[in-house]
Formats: C-alpha cells, structure tokens, sequence
C-alpha cells in the first residue's frame, strides 16, 4: 500500500505523543523553532528531544496513521529555503568541511564577484543546483520539502509556512 523508504529517506519527521501529532520538518523551514516550542511541552528546551519515526514507520506507516490524531507539514517558499541554506552554510563562518565538499563544484559556476563574507555566490550556487537535480547529490539542507515530508506517503491535514507564522 505504501511506498518503501530507507531510513536515510527521511530524518525530519517526529511524532509528537502528548499531542497525538506527527510533523515533517524540514531544514531551513523554522526547524530548531518548532522542535524547541513542542520539547517545551515536555518542560524541556532544544533540539533532539521530539522522537524521530522509526524504520518500520516509513515501510508501513499504518501504526503512525492509526495513532496520529493531526498531521503537520512545516513549509517554506522553496526559494527562502535554498537562499537561507546558502546564507548559513556558505558564510565563511560555517562550517569549512562542508564548504569544502560542495565549493569545487559550485566554483565551476562563478561568474563574478563572491560576496564579502561568503565563500561563494548566490548565484553559482543556484546554477550549481540547477545543474545537479538528483535530490540524493544534495545536502539536506536543499532537498525539497517533497523529498523529506513524502506528502503522498502521509496523510498531511495542516501545511504551515513559516511565511506566514505570527
């Protein structure tokens, strides 16, 4: 009935058991500010607190559905999110490991100048994603909400855009 997927498949989705809810999360979509709000319904505060779906999940989600009373998926405008990873991952404040692994493949783009304070451009890292459409060549930090919600494998009711959260 389901789609089987692998367990590197999916990382950001949690079943929240005091509200009955499970939600998608997906990086640079206010992740970290919702984990924090829904571990601070345990008295608790940070990330890694709300419990992952396990491996059978994903290869027959029955038991998720049966017991989850509301089905969350967490979004943001696809073009916020690759700009936001851009913004975090290649300032040069990030983290030069993997700066290291994707910037030759970005430097084949550049064009012009890289901004002050990054270690390449917007857009040679557009064109670079462009150029690589695979979603398992990329980190997960700017694969679709698609890739990691699989909207067509849960029964998603609410959709919320970080947009338009107040």
């Amino acid at each position: 009935m389901f789609k089987r997927l692998t367990v590197r498949h999916k990382v950001n989705i949690f079943y929240e058991d005091i509200t009955n809810m499970t939600i998608c999360l997906p990086p640079k979509a206010g992740t970290t500010n919702f984990q924090d709000a829904l571990a601070q319904l345990r008295g608790l505060h940070g990330r890694k607190i709300l419990p992952r779906l396990k491996n059978r999940d994903y290869q027959d989600a029955s038991e998720v559905i049966s017991k989850s009373q509301l089905f969350v998926l967490n979004t943001r405008n696809p073009f916020e999110r690759i700009l936001s990873a851009w913004r975090d991952k290649f300032h040069s404040s990030a983290s030069k490991q993997r700066q290291d692994f994707f910037k030759p493949s970005i430097d084949i783009f550049e064009e012009g100048k890289i901004p002050n304070e990054y270690v390449s451009s917007f857009p040679a890292f557009v064109n670079h994603l462009a150029a690589n459409p695979s979603e398992f060549t990329r980190n997960r930090h700017w694969r679709s909400t698609n890739f990691h919600c699989s909207p067509c494998h849960f029964p998603y009711e609410v959709i919320t855009h970080l947009e338009t959260i107040d």
